[in-house]
């Protein structure tokens, strides 16, 4: 795996993003069909969502495709140049967020859905009628595994924990706060907590 300084040389330096990255999909015709043909299949099971994550999004390549099926789409690329293309190229859509990252932090999520009952929220739309909304989350034993590759695997030294309702289950929160304290990690929640 390249180094943090290979990456930021290659990815905000030399590397001439003229045909913003499309060219890596060259194989398929293009991204349009590399999309509809390679990726979207294998996502159509996750596809459309409330939230979608993408990391490393160079100038946009898939971006432009998770954009139409994301409520809130969040991008983190550890180049200044992508995130920059990025927010020149989808600047009418006020749905996306761009982070630039330091190469150690990893977001991450640990639940998923919602157990309120807010009237604005789309959470859970395939609820049915009256059906009570849930929150599914990682068990302890997952949540140590999940956060053990993080640091260990994967060598973040700070995670950014995107869900805002990590600490609406005082169980699941506590093994959360026990697991980062026993790894040395730090963390954030930047889109803050119920």
């Amino acid at each position: 795996m390249p180094q943090l300084d290979w990456n930021k040389d290659t990815w905000d330096g030399g590397y001439d993003w003229s045909a913003a990255g499309d060219e890596w999909s060259a194989a398929w015709g293009g991204p349009v069909m590399q999309w509809h043909w390679v990726l979207q299949p294998r996502l159509r099971a996750f596809l459309p969502a409330d939230n979608v994550l993408e990391i490393a999004p160079g100038f946009g390549r898939w971006t432009q495709f998770l954009a139409a099926n994301a409520t809130k789409l969040t991008v983190v690329d550890y180049a200044e140049k992508c995130i920059a293309a990025c927010k020149t190229r989808f600047a009418d859509r006020t749905h996306i967020g761009y982070h630039v990252n330091d190469g150690r932090t990893l977001p991450m999520v640990t639940s998923r859905g919602c157990p309120f009952t807010c009237v604005h929220c789309s959470s859970n739309p395939d609820r049915v009628g009256t059906e009570p909304k849930t929150q599914r989350r990682y068990s302890a034993d997952r949540l140590r595994a999940y956060l053990d590759a993080m640091v260990r695997v994967h060598g973040a030294t700070r995670l950014e924990v995107l869900d805002e309702l990590i600490n609406v289950n005082e169980r699941h929160w506590d093994a959360f706060l026990d697991a980062v304290a026993t790894l040395g990690a730090r963390f954030d929640v930047p889109n803050g907590m119920r």
